[in-house]
Formats: C-alpha cells, sequence, structure tokens
C-alpha cells in the first residue's frame, strides 16, 4: 500500500489506538501525504478536546510559511497546541517549574486555546529569534519521573493497543527520542523530554502546588527561630559543663573551643535535613511543595554571619520583644548611626575642619561610610525587598 492511501491507514488505525485516552504531543508534525494531512486534521477536530499538539514553532520569530498554515488549519479545527520546550537549571531539567504555555499546561485546561496561546505570546521579549518564555510553578511528580510507564514504539500498532488497553491510561504522552540530544540531565539520572513533560502533567493533574517564595521565607524565618533556640539551650548546656575547668584542663578547653564550631555546623545540618524530610512528606501528603533551598541558603547565611560558625558566643533571647530588638532593631541602628558619623566627618574632612588629632580622615570616613551601607543594604535593605516583592506575587 504506497503513498497516500499508506498515510493515511497508518494514522487511521493510530487514531483508533488512542481512542480511550487523550493524547499529547508528537502528532504535531507536517505530514507530506496529502490525505494522511487531511485525515489527521477531521480527525482530531472530531473531538479535540482530546488532542494537544506540540507547536515549537510557535516560539520563533518568524516560523515556515507551510507549518504556519498547518498550525491555522488546527486551530480553526479546534485543536489546543502547546510549547514542547523544558527549561533548566544549572544543565538539569528543572523540577519546580515548566514555560507558561507548556503541553503540560494546556493538556488539563481545555479553555486554553489557541485565541489565549496567541495572547499570550504576543508581547514577550525576544532573543536569538526566540521568544523569552516565562516560567509558573509545575513540580514534577517524582514517581512519574523516575518510573513512569514508558511505552517503546517499532511501528507494530496491534502490540501497542494491546497495551494501551492493558494500562488503561487517563492520558498518553508521545514524542521521539533522536539520540543524546533528547535527553536532560535530573535528579533521578537522565530522562527524555517526553518523560519530564508527562511528569510535569501528573503533577498538575494531581494538583502540586509550589509554595509561594514568601511562603518559603517565612518556613525559613521559623527554621531559625528554632534553631537558634536549640543553639542556645546546646551552648548553654556545654558552657555549664566545660567552662569551670577549661582554664586548669587543657582537654576541657580544647572541648570549648573546638568542639563546639563542630556541634552547630552538625546541629544546623541536621536541621535542614529534618525539615527537608518534613517537606518530602508534606508533599507526599498533600501535594503541596515547600522548597528546601531557600531554607537551606537562609541556614548557612546565618551560620556565616550571625553564628560565625560557632566562634562567638550564640545570643539567647528571653522574650520575643529583645529578640526582635537585638537580632533586627539594634544592627540596623548601629548601621545608620555609622553612616551619619562617617558623613558628618567626610563633610568636616571636606571643608578643612582637622577637629581632634583622633578623628578620620576623608578617604577613612569615606569607606566607613560605604562599608555602613553596604552593611544595611545587604543585611536588611535587600531581604526586606526580596520579602516585599513575594507578598506582591513577583519575586525576584
Amino acid at each position: 500500500m504506497g503513498g497516500r492511501l499508506a498515510g493515511q491507514f497508518w494514522y487511521e488505525t493510530l487514531i483508533r489506538t488512542l481512542r480511550s485516552s487523550f493524547l499529547i504531543g508528537g502528532a504535531a508534525v507536517i505530514v507530506s501525504s496529502t490525505g494522511a494531512w487531511k485525515y489527521l486534521v477531521s480527525s482530531f477536530g472530531a473531538d479535540p478536546r482530546r488532542w494537544v499538539l506540540a507547536a515549537p514553532g510557535l516560539a520563533l520569530a518568524k516560523d515556515s510559511p507551510v507549518r504556519e498554515a498547518w498550525r491555522q488549519r488546527l486551530c480553526t479545527a479546534g485543536i489546543r497546541l502547546g510549547l514542547p520546550y523544558l527549561p533548566t537549571d544549572f544543565g538539569y531539567a528543572s523540577t519546580r517549574f515548566q514555560f507558561r504555555g507548556s503541553l503540560s499546561q494546556v493538556a488539563p485546561d481545555p479553555g486554553f486555546d489557541c485565541a489565549r496561546m496567541r495572547r499570550l505570546l504576543q508581547g514577550l521579549p525576544r532573543g536569538q529569534g526566540q521568544l523569552r518564555l516565562p516560567r509558573v510553578a509545575a513540580p514534577l511528580a517524582p514517581d512519574v519521573a523516575r518510573q513512569g510507564v514508558v511505552i517503546p514504539f517499532q511501528g507494530d500498532l496491534a502490540q501497542l493497543g494491546m497495551l494501551l488497553r492493558e494500562i488503561q491510561p487517563q492520558w498518553v504522552v508521545v514524542g521521539g527520542a533522536w539520540g543524546r540530544n533528547e535527553l536532560f540531565d535530573s535528579p533521578v539520572g537522565p530522562r527524555y523530554g517526553v518523560q519530564l513533560q508527562a511528569a510535569a502533567l501528573a503533577g498538575r493533574l494531581r494538583g502540586y502546588e509550589l509554595a509561594p517564595l514568601a511562603v518559603q521565607l517565612l518556613v525559613a524565618w521559623l527554621f531559625l527561630a528554632i534553631m537558634d533556640l536549640v543553639l542556645g539551650v546546646f551552648y548553654a548546656g556545654v558552657e555549664q559543663c566545660l567552662d569551670p575547668w577549661k582554664q586548669d584542663y587543657p582537654g576541657h578547653r580544647f572541648l570549648a573551643e573546638r568542639l563546639w564550631p563542630i556541634a552547630l555546623v552538625l546541629l544546623v545540618s541536621a536541621g535542614i535535613l529534618a525539615a527537608s524530610y518534613a517537606a518530602a512528606r508534606l508533599w507526599m501528603l498533600s501535594g503541596y511543595w515547600i522548597a528546601s533551598p531557600v531554607l537551606a541558603a537562609a541556614a548557612w547565611v546565618n551560620v556565616l554571619f550571625v553564628w560565625k560558625w560557632g566562634l562567638a558566643r550564640p545570643q539567647r533571647h528571653d522574650t520575643t520583644a529583645s529578640a526582635w530588638t537585638q537580632v533586627f532593631l539594634d544592627p540596623v541602628r548601629a548601621d545608620w548611626r555609622a553612616m551619619r558619623a562617617a558623613a558628618g566627618a567626610l563633610l568636616a574632612a571636606l571643608s578643612g575642619d582637622a577637629g581632634s588629632p583622633g578623628r578620620p580622615g576623608a578617604a577613612r570616613s569615606l569607606l566607613e561610610w560605604l562599608a555602613a551601607g553596604a552593611s544595611l543594604l545587604v543585611q536588611t535593605g535587600f531581604p526586606l525587598l526580596v520579602i516585599w516583592r513575594a507578598l506582591r506575587g513577583n519575586p525576584l
């Protein structure tokens, strides 16, 4: 069977094979056979809600006229189109975000039609001939990414139909495996793009949600508050046990001066692991994902700048008011006073008023003003800006 009839027969058999499931992905191709092309459009158009087809050309600055006409024909028939691209973070496939308008976002939303896709893409900035697509929170389903059902297709439609009838999937994600270029590194090992699209779709169908940055910052703050209490109690016990003896006993002095920094790192590491496990359990039970990187980053920044790797005695706060004053207000006031004093000394030096012999010169006053301003910006201004933008739903 050759030419037009062969192409039409193959696609007709494929459509019948997939009749009990929804399909996402790989049938959005340019079909060279005129009969098969017309049959695909009419078959998809008979029940357009079942089909979401990959349209990579939508994100290109200029696509071929043939593919433009093909997409327009599909849109007229009511068939939805999605973008097959996958975002990456440092070379790894993102487990938390997908591009807006991706196949996994379009598939479960019957209202995401071609008109809505066009509105989405209009006005987006372009870089190197391709749209810069915004990301949306869409956590992957880890079990599907790790060991989802993958059926390699080698042309036997009868066997494929038998397997699909046995599995009875809600969705069938079709994609190609063209070699190493189609593989993405992921936390569960190398995966083909079609597998990650299926995992993203499964996450959406299950209602997985990624906690907004404001919630992640709140959780990180609560974690640091708990760790501050734990470290304060632990240090008080170590101090009570070792301090009376460390002046006369070198072994006790070694434990007091060298054991505490190691114990602090171990305690913080154990706290991060416990919080990550609790977040993972919450995700498995409720589908709500509180990402742990923000918490871990906040903890280690605190170890570096506040707890100073255990080389400084941790502050113990008896009340919430004292904690607020000592941790937040006092550093802000100290930086602000230092900036005012340095600015006064700088103006005095520039005006020729030498003042007392111990007064710093212009260069030293300028350095202090810049350093105090940097301290105020990094330790107070930037964190407050991040929290404000997160509460407005527009994180950095």
